[in-house]
């Protein structure tokens, strides 16, 4: 208690320098550190290119029937028309 003074405690402004700057150090750190697996989230190109709407003449189907080869060749997905 040798140090208090009456009336207000004094304050080490160098100590609260370096308490902010770590801080900051640290915080800068940890954002470097984020962006990486936070930019994990974002789909890659071959997952966009995967997703993206695809148009395909549906005119020559009867009700009820399913031709899935005939649909990929015309979406360029078959992989057997590339074989």
């Amino acid at each position: 208690m040798s140090d208090m003074t009456s009336g207000s405690p004094r304050i080490d402004t160098s100590k609260r320098t370096w308490l902010i700057a770590s801080s900051c150090a640290g915080v800068a750190g940890g954002v470097a550190t984020a962006i990486p697996f936070v930019s994990t989230f974002q789909p890659s190109e071959k997952a966009k290119a995967a997703g993206a709407a695809v148009e395909v003449d549906i005119a020559g189907l009867k009700v009820g029937e399913k031709n899935d080869r005939r649909m990929a060749r015309q979406a360029g997905l078959d992989p057997q028309a590339h074989a």
